[in-house]
């Protein structure tokens, strides 16, 4: 079944370090995967639509 978006508005979860938990996020609801590298460690992000 398609799914029909009805507004455009997009938000994004911050998982800090837990990189099993948003790429299955990510894959689960059709979400785009951020990889925010800072100095000293890497935060993920993933944004959906």
């Amino acid at each position: 079944m398609p799914r029909k978006i009805i507004s455009a508005t997009q938000f994004e979860v911050l998982f800090s370090r837990n990189h099993k938990a948003a790429v299955q996020a990510a894959q689960e609801f059709n979400g785009q995967l951020i990889i925010v590298r800072q100095e000293n460690s890497t935060f993920f992000r993933v944004r959906f639509q």
